[in-house]
Protein backbone atom coordinates (compact mmCIF):
# COMPACT_ATOMS: atom_id res chain seq x y z
CA UNK A 1 0.00 0.00 0.00
CA UNK A 2 1.14 3.53 -0.71
CA UNK A 3 0.01 4.99 2.61
CA UNK A 4 0.37 3.61 6.12
CA UNK A 5 -0.59 5.13 9.49
CA UNK A 6 2.09 7.41 10.85
CA UNK A 7 2.31 5.52 14.16
CA UNK A 8 3.02 2.31 12.29
CA UNK A 9 5.64 4.06 10.16
CA UNK A 10 7.52 4.88 13.38
CA UNK A 11 7.56 1.18 14.23
CA UNK A 12 8.67 0.32 10.69
CA UNK A 13 11.62 2.72 10.97
CA UNK A 14 12.58 1.23 14.33
CA UNK A 15 12.51 -2.28 12.87
CA UNK A 16 14.66 -1.22 9.91
CA UNK A 17 17.16 0.50 12.21
CA UNK A 18 17.39 -2.58 14.49
CA UNK A 19 16.31 -0.83 17.68
CA UNK A 20 16.14 -3.14 20.73
CA UNK A 21 12.75 -4.23 22.02
CA UNK A 22 12.75 -1.84 24.98
CA UNK A 23 12.72 1.06 22.50
CA UNK A 24 10.10 -0.27 20.06
CA UNK A 25 6.88 1.74 20.03
CA UNK A 26 3.99 -0.50 19.03
CA UNK A 27 1.00 1.68 18.12
CA UNK A 28 -1.81 1.30 20.64
CA UNK A 29 -4.40 3.19 18.61
CA UNK A 30 -4.51 0.72 15.72
CA UNK A 31 -6.94 -2.22 16.07
CA UNK A 32 -5.22 -5.59 16.33
CA UNK A 33 -6.53 -7.00 13.01
CA UNK A 34 -5.31 -3.90 11.15
CA UNK A 35 -1.97 -3.95 12.97
CA UNK A 36 -1.65 -7.66 12.18
CA UNK A 37 -2.17 -7.00 8.47
CA UNK A 38 0.23 -4.04 8.49
CA UNK A 39 2.95 -6.20 10.05
CA UNK A 40 2.37 -8.96 7.51
CA UNK A 41 2.34 -6.69 4.46
CA UNK A 42 5.11 -4.26 5.44
CA UNK A 43 7.49 -6.46 7.43
CA UNK A 44 7.05 -10.23 7.06
CA UNK A 45 6.05 -10.27 3.37
CA UNK A 46 7.73 -7.03 2.31
CA UNK A 47 9.99 -7.57 -0.71
CA UNK A 48 12.74 -5.32 0.64
CA UNK A 49 12.97 -6.89 4.09
CA UNK A 50 12.79 -10.35 2.52
CA UNK A 51 15.80 -9.53 0.32
CA UNK A 52 17.76 -7.65 2.99
CA UNK A 53 16.60 -9.11 6.29
CA UNK A 54 17.88 -8.39 9.77
CA UNK A 55 19.61 -11.32 11.48
CA UNK A 56 17.52 -14.35 12.44
CA UNK A 57 18.02 -13.51 16.12
CA UNK A 58 16.71 -9.99 15.60
CA UNK A 59 13.65 -11.16 13.64
CA UNK A 60 12.81 -13.75 16.29
CA UNK A 61 12.99 -11.14 19.03
CA UNK A 62 10.98 -8.60 17.03
CA UNK A 63 8.13 -11.03 16.36
CA UNK A 64 8.05 -12.07 20.00
CA UNK A 65 7.69 -8.40 20.92
CA UNK A 66 5.03 -7.94 18.22
CA UNK A 67 2.94 -10.81 19.56
CA UNK A 68 3.42 -9.95 23.23
CA UNK A 69 3.71 -6.16 22.99
CA UNK A 70 1.22 -5.56 25.81
CA UNK A 71 3.35 -7.41 28.34
CA UNK A 72 5.26 -5.14 30.68
CA UNK A 73 8.59 -6.98 30.63
CA UNK A 74 9.85 -8.39 27.35
CA UNK A 75 13.29 -10.05 27.14
CA UNK A 76 15.65 -7.80 25.21
CA UNK A 77 17.84 -9.99 22.99
CA UNK A 78 17.30 -7.67 20.02
CA UNK A 79 20.84 -6.34 19.71
CA UNK A 80 22.81 -9.25 18.31
CA UNK A 81 26.55 -9.44 17.85
CA UNK A 82 26.11 -10.92 14.39
CA UNK A 83 26.42 -8.50 11.42
CA UNK A 84 22.97 -7.55 10.23
CA UNK A 85 21.31 -5.56 7.47
CA UNK A 86 19.89 -2.29 8.76
CA UNK A 87 17.57 -0.04 6.77
CA UNK A 88 17.00 3.69 7.20
CA UNK A 89 14.16 5.53 5.43
CA UNK A 90 14.48 9.13 4.28
CA UNK A 91 13.28 11.62 1.69
CA UNK A 92 14.49 14.91 0.27
CA UNK A 93 10.86 15.87 -0.42
CA UNK A 94 9.26 16.94 2.89
CA UNK A 95 5.79 16.30 1.50
CA UNK A 96 6.28 12.56 2.12
CA UNK A 97 5.02 13.16 5.66
CA UNK A 98 1.59 14.49 6.56
CA UNK A 99 -0.18 14.64 9.90
CA UNK A 100 -1.72 11.19 9.61
CA UNK A 101 0.09 9.36 6.82
CA UNK A 102 3.40 8.63 5.13
CA UNK A 103 3.71 8.46 1.33
CA UNK A 104 5.96 5.45 0.78
CA UNK A 105 6.41 6.28 -2.91
CA UNK A 106 8.52 9.33 -1.98
CA UNK A 107 10.83 7.47 0.40
CA UNK A 108 14.40 6.41 -0.25
CA UNK A 109 16.09 3.73 1.80
CA UNK A 110 19.69 3.25 2.83
CA UNK A 111 20.39 -0.40 3.53
CA UNK A 112 23.75 -1.72 4.67
CA UNK A 113 25.31 -4.75 6.29
CA UNK A 114 26.99 -3.52 9.45
CA UNK A 115 28.37 -4.67 12.78
CA UNK A 116 26.17 -4.51 15.87
CA UNK A 117 29.17 -4.19 18.19
CA UNK A 118 31.30 -1.14 18.92
CA UNK A 119 34.48 -2.82 17.65
CA UNK A 120 34.79 -5.66 15.15
CA UNK A 121 38.05 -7.03 13.76
CA UNK A 122 40.02 -4.26 15.42
CA UNK A 123 38.09 -1.37 13.87
CA UNK A 124 35.10 0.81 14.71
CA UNK A 125 34.38 1.39 11.01
CA UNK A 126 31.95 -1.47 10.45
CA UNK A 127 28.98 0.17 12.17
CA UNK A 128 27.12 3.47 11.75
CA UNK A 129 27.60 6.07 14.49
CA UNK A 130 25.27 8.94 15.55
CA UNK A 131 27.46 11.62 13.95
CA UNK A 132 26.93 9.96 10.54
CA UNK A 133 23.18 10.07 11.06
CA UNK A 134 23.34 13.76 11.96
CA UNK A 135 25.43 14.64 8.91
CA UNK A 136 23.16 12.57 6.66
CA UNK A 137 20.06 14.35 7.95
CA UNK A 138 21.76 17.72 7.40
CA UNK A 139 22.57 16.82 3.77
CA UNK A 140 19.16 15.29 3.05
CA UNK A 141 17.42 18.48 4.18
CA UNK A 142 19.85 20.56 2.08
CA UNK A 143 20.51 18.36 -0.98
CA UNK A 144 22.11 21.17 -3.00
CA UNK A 145 25.24 20.89 -0.84
CA UNK A 146 26.19 17.50 -2.27
CA UNK A 147 24.07 17.03 -5.38
CA UNK A 148 25.93 18.83 -8.18
CA UNK A 149 29.42 18.71 -6.71
CA UNK A 150 32.54 16.59 -6.44
CA UNK A 151 32.40 15.07 -2.95
CA UNK A 152 35.18 13.43 -0.93
CA UNK A 153 34.39 11.58 2.30
CA UNK A 154 37.09 10.86 4.88
CA UNK A 155 36.59 7.76 7.02
CA UNK A 156 33.68 6.32 5.04
CA UNK A 157 33.30 3.23 7.24
CA UNK A 158 30.55 0.79 6.29
CA UNK A 159 29.17 3.27 3.75
CA UNK A 160 26.02 4.74 5.28
CA UNK A 161 26.84 8.34 4.38
CA UNK A 162 28.14 7.23 0.98
CA UNK A 163 24.78 5.59 0.26
CA UNK A 164 22.91 8.77 1.19
CA UNK A 165 25.18 11.14 -0.77
CA UNK A 166 25.36 8.80 -3.76
CA UNK A 167 21.57 8.57 -3.82
CA UNK A 168 21.21 12.36 -3.57
CA UNK A 169 23.54 12.75 -6.55
CA UNK A 170 21.56 10.20 -8.59
CA UNK A 171 18.28 11.96 -7.76
CA UNK A 172 19.39 15.60 -8.03
CA UNK A 173 22.85 15.66 -9.61
CA UNK A 174 24.26 16.37 -13.06
CA UNK A 175 27.38 15.57 -15.08
CA UNK A 176 29.59 17.23 -12.43
CA UNK A 177 28.44 14.92 -9.66
CA UNK A 178 31.04 12.49 -8.35
CA UNK A 179 31.75 10.79 -5.04
CA UNK A 180 35.04 9.54 -3.61
CA UNK A 181 34.90 7.33 -0.50
CA UNK A 182 38.00 6.62 1.59
CA UNK A 183 39.08 4.57 4.59
CA UNK A 184 42.35 3.25 5.98
CA UNK A 185 41.10 -0.34 6.42
CA UNK A 186 40.84 -2.38 3.21
CA UNK A 187 38.16 -4.66 4.67
CA UNK A 188 36.07 -1.69 5.77
CA UNK A 189 36.42 -0.12 2.33
CA UNK A 190 35.35 -3.39 0.70
CA UNK A 191 32.26 -3.53 2.93
CA UNK A 192 31.56 0.10 2.05
CA UNK A 193 31.67 -0.62 -1.69
CA UNK A 194 29.39 -3.64 -1.37
CA UNK A 195 26.85 -1.69 0.68
CA UNK A 196 26.80 1.32 -1.65
CA UNK A 197 26.17 -1.05 -4.57
CA UNK A 198 23.35 -3.06 -3.02
CA UNK A 199 20.61 -3.07 -5.71
CA UNK A 200 18.03 -1.75 -3.23
CA UNK A 201 20.00 1.48 -2.76
CA UNK A 202 19.60 4.27 -5.32
CA UNK A 203 23.35 4.85 -4.94
CA UNK A 204 23.92 1.61 -6.88
CA UNK A 205 22.81 3.50 -10.03
CA UNK A 206 25.63 6.05 -9.64
CA UNK A 207 28.26 5.80 -12.39
CA UNK A 208 30.95 8.01 -10.83
CA UNK A 209 31.72 6.62 -7.36
CA UNK A 210 35.31 5.75 -6.49
CA UNK A 211 36.94 4.03 -3.51
CA UNK A 212 40.41 4.84 -2.17
CA UNK A 213 42.48 3.38 0.64
CA UNK A 214 43.69 6.44 2.56
CA UNK A 215 46.04 6.73 5.53
CA UNK A 216 45.91 10.19 7.12
CA UNK A 217 49.51 9.81 8.30
CA UNK A 218 50.58 10.26 4.67
CA UNK A 219 49.92 13.97 5.18
CA UNK A 220 52.62 14.26 7.86
CA UNK A 221 55.20 12.02 6.17
CA UNK A 222 57.42 13.89 3.71
CA UNK A 223 58.07 10.69 1.74
CA UNK A 224 54.37 9.97 1.17
CA UNK A 225 52.76 13.42 1.17
CA UNK A 226 53.29 13.98 -2.55
CA UNK A 227 51.21 10.89 -3.41
CA UNK A 228 48.40 12.19 -1.19
CA UNK A 229 48.59 15.58 -2.88
CA UNK A 230 48.35 13.95 -6.33
CA UNK A 231 45.35 11.89 -5.24
CA UNK A 232 43.46 14.92 -3.94
CA UNK A 233 44.52 16.97 -6.96
CA UNK A 234 42.95 14.33 -9.23
CA UNK A 235 39.80 14.13 -7.12
CA UNK A 236 39.55 17.94 -6.92
CA UNK A 237 36.66 17.78 -4.45
CA UNK A 238 34.41 20.78 -3.88
CA UNK A 239 33.02 19.36 -0.63
CA UNK A 240 34.87 17.25 1.93
CA UNK A 241 32.70 15.31 4.37
CA UNK A 242 33.56 13.45 7.54
CA UNK A 243 31.69 12.02 10.51
CA UNK A 244 33.08 10.98 13.90
CA UNK A 245 36.70 11.56 12.87
CA UNK A 246 38.01 12.99 16.16
CA UNK A 247 38.41 10.05 18.53
CA UNK A 248 42.17 9.55 18.97
CA UNK A 249 44.36 12.49 20.08
CA UNK A 250 47.34 10.90 18.33
CA UNK A 251 45.56 11.20 14.95
CA UNK A 252 44.45 14.82 15.22
CA UNK A 253 47.49 16.37 13.52
CA UNK A 254 47.35 13.85 10.66
CA UNK A 255 43.62 14.49 10.22
CA UNK A 256 44.03 18.27 10.14
CA UNK A 257 46.90 18.02 7.65
CA UNK A 258 44.82 15.68 5.47
CA UNK A 259 41.93 18.15 5.45
CA UNK A 260 44.37 20.94 4.62
CA UNK A 261 45.65 19.07 1.56
CA UNK A 262 42.10 18.27 0.45
CA UNK A 263 41.13 21.96 0.71
CA UNK A 264 44.08 23.16 -1.37
CA UNK A 265 43.24 25.30 -4.35
CA UNK A 266 43.29 23.17 -7.49
CA UNK A 267 45.91 23.79 -10.16
CA UNK A 268 43.06 23.66 -12.67
CA UNK A 269 42.10 27.13 -11.51
CA UNK A 270 38.55 26.20 -10.51
CA UNK A 271 36.58 29.14 -9.15
CA UNK A 272 34.68 26.92 -6.72
CA UNK A 273 35.34 27.50 -3.03
CA UNK A 274 36.27 24.26 -1.32
CA UNK A 275 34.65 23.51 2.01
CA UNK A 276 34.68 20.74 4.59
CA UNK A 277 31.61 19.79 6.61
CA UNK A 278 32.25 17.59 9.62
CA UNK A 279 29.99 16.02 12.24
CA UNK A 280 32.02 15.20 15.34
CA UNK A 281 30.97 13.44 18.53
CA UNK A 282 32.53 15.05 21.61
CA UNK A 283 33.45 12.11 23.84
CA UNK A 284 36.48 13.77 25.40
CA UNK A 285 36.41 17.55 25.67
CA UNK A 286 40.21 17.89 25.78
CA UNK A 287 40.57 15.90 22.55
CA UNK A 288 37.94 17.98 20.80
CA UNK A 289 39.47 21.23 22.09
CA UNK A 290 42.84 20.18 20.68
CA UNK A 291 41.28 19.55 17.28
CA UNK A 292 39.40 22.84 17.34
CA UNK A 293 42.49 24.79 18.40
CA UNK A 294 44.61 23.29 15.62
CA UNK A 295 41.99 23.75 12.90
CA UNK A 296 41.43 27.38 13.88
CA UNK A 297 45.07 28.09 13.00
CA UNK A 298 44.62 26.99 9.38
CA UNK A 299 40.92 27.33 8.59
CA UNK A 300 37.92 29.57 8.94
CA UNK A 301 35.74 27.60 11.34
CA UNK A 302 31.97 28.00 11.44
CA UNK A 303 29.71 25.98 13.72
CA UNK A 304 26.58 24.60 12.03
CA UNK A 305 23.33 23.64 13.76
CA UNK A 306 23.23 19.95 14.62
CA UNK A 307 19.92 18.56 13.39
CA UNK A 308 17.62 16.83 15.83
CA UNK A 309 17.04 13.52 14.11
CA UNK A 310 13.57 13.21 12.60
CA UNK A 311 14.30 10.78 9.75
CA UNK A 312 17.17 8.60 10.89
CA UNK A 313 17.29 6.31 13.91
CA UNK A 314 20.34 4.77 15.51
CA UNK A 315 21.53 2.84 18.51
CA UNK A 316 22.52 4.95 21.52
CA UNK A 317 26.14 4.73 22.67
CA UNK A 318 25.04 5.14 26.28
CA UNK A 319 21.72 5.43 28.10
CA UNK A 320 20.32 8.28 26.02
CA UNK A 321 17.07 7.81 24.10
CA UNK A 322 17.09 7.53 20.27
CA UNK A 323 15.97 11.16 19.99
CA UNK A 324 18.97 12.31 22.04
CA UNK A 325 21.79 10.40 20.37
CA UNK A 326 23.12 13.52 18.64
CA UNK A 327 23.26 15.67 21.78
CA UNK A 328 27.07 15.34 21.90
CA UNK A 329 27.52 15.85 18.15
CA UNK A 330 28.95 19.14 16.91
CA UNK A 331 28.85 20.11 13.25
CA UNK A 332 31.44 22.47 11.82
CA UNK A 333 32.30 23.91 8.43
CA UNK A 334 35.92 24.60 7.45
CA UNK A 335 37.44 26.63 4.64
CA UNK A 336 41.01 27.78 4.02
CA UNK A 337 42.16 31.10 5.43
CA UNK A 338 44.88 31.43 2.82
CA UNK A 339 44.68 31.15 -0.94
CA UNK A 340 47.11 29.13 -2.98
CA UNK A 341 49.12 26.05 -2.13
CA UNK A 342 49.35 24.77 1.40
CA UNK A 343 52.63 23.26 2.58
CA UNK A 344 53.10 21.04 5.61
CA UNK A 345 54.12 22.97 8.72
CA UNK A 346 53.26 26.45 7.46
Amino acid sequence: MANIPRDFYNLLREYGALLPSRLLRFPLGIPWPELHNLLLENVLLDQHFTSYPPSVEYQRAFWKAAIDHLEANIPDPLVTKAPSYSTHFWATDPSYLTQNAVDLTLLQNSTLLESRTFIEKGTTGLRTWPASLALAEYLVTQPDIASKTRVLELGSGAGFLGIVVGSIQVLHGDERSSLHLTDVHEEVLSRCEKNVNLPCNTSSQHRDIHYHALDWSNATDSTRRSSLTRLFENINADVILGADLVFDPDLILALVETIAVALQESSSGSSRTKTAILALTVRNQDTFDTFERLTSQYFHLHELPTPRLSMFLGLPEGKESPSEITRNVKMIQLSQKKQGKYSYGQ
